[in-house]
């Protein structure tokens, strides 16, 4: 099973482009901290309530993307305040990135290699050798908004990661209905990090804009 990291980057990566989809990289790196964050909980490494986040336990998972997040947020200091947690991590994001496209290659899902841009720049890209793992989510995350089955905890964390970076019905077209955006409301209430990924990138935003 893929982690949440290595899901969200399979669904933003365009395999016509080789690129993610347009995304900013700061959407990007948001995404993955949070999905790394996500993924620990999952794990049950760390616990929360409404506004604070903690360490349970610090040994190390077997994933460098997950232990660069989990040893940071182990250390005295660190944020527990929900709100803070995607920017005290977002030094580390990327590498993350590189951990997590590291570890899809190590699993031949993925090949990464370089090539020019319209400008003549040489830019790196990354093709898709085994489209099963991104077909399976795709379909398992449809059949979850148009209500054919209840999803689980992790594939309600990647759809919000994906709704918060605003990718939602460009890498999932079904979702576009009334009906499956809906459902995904009601799901999101159930993450409370998805939504701090969404704040943050919203402050970024204004702060942009400002």
């Amino acid at each position: 099973m893929l982690t949440i990291a290595e899901d969200f980057i399979l669904l933003v990566l365009d395999p016509r482009t080789g690129d993610f989809r347009r995304l900013k990289t700061d959407d990007l790196h948001a995404g993955l901290v949070g999905a790394s964050v996500m993924e620990l909980a999952l794990r049950e490494r760390t616990d929360s309530d409404d506004e604070t986040l903690w360490v349970l336990d610090a040994k190390p998972t077997g994933y460098d993307s997950l232990d660069l997040i989990l040893s940071a947020m182990a250390e005295p200091g660190f944020p527990k305040d929900i709100g803070k947690i995607i920017g005290a991590l977002m030094p580390l994001a990327e590498r993350v990135e590189m951990n997590v496209l590291s570890k899809l290659r190590a699993r031949k899902v993925i090949a990464t290699g370089e090539a020019r841009n319209l400008m003549l720049r040489k830019v790196t890209r990354h093709a898709i050798l085994d489209a099963a793992p991104l077909r399976q989510t795709k379909e398992r995350l449809t059949r979850m908004l148009m209500g054919e089955e209840l999803p689980d905890p992790r594939d309600v964390c990647l759809m919000t990661l994906v709704k918060a970076c605003g990718l939602l019905e460009e890498v999932i077209p079904k979702a576009g209905s009334a009906e499956a955006m809906e459902r995904l409301n009601g799901f999101s209430t159930m993450d409370l990090m998805g939504k701090h990924v969404q704040r943050y990138l919203e402050g970024v935003e204004r702060g942009a804009a400002g």
